[in-house]
């Protein structure tokens, strides 16, 4: 069945500073931390954030796994707009994660 609804979506990749290992606790992985300047932030309905899972993993690309978070999600929040010299044509903010789970 298709919908008219359009999605709105924005891509978060973790970096080490953010403290980019999500501890597994059996059903769910938790996301503390802040990201700044994601490209669509404040309007996304849905995220994709890239996260490190395995941090023994044999090659630094590897071990790492993909997240879908939804905007209202319990410990999810978006800052607010942040204002730029360019690119208007997109907003941008800071995602704050708080005891983020994630199934």
């Amino acid at each position: 069945m298709m919908t008219s609804k359009i999605i709105k979506r924005a891509f978060v990749f973790l970096t080490p500073h953010f403290g980019i290992y999500l501890p597994n606790r059996g059903d769910y992985y938790v996301l503390n931390g802040n990201k700044f300047w994601i490209t669509n932030g404040p309007d996304a309905d849905v995220l994709v954030v890239y996260a490190k899972t395995n941090p023994t993993s044999e090659k630094p690309q590897h071990g790492i796994s993909a997240f879908i978070v939804e905007k209202g999600m319990e410990g999810f929040s978006s800052g607010k707009k942040l204002d730029k010299m360019g690119m208007r044509g997109s907003n941008t903010c800071e995602l704050i994660f708080e005891d983020c789970k994630i199934p």
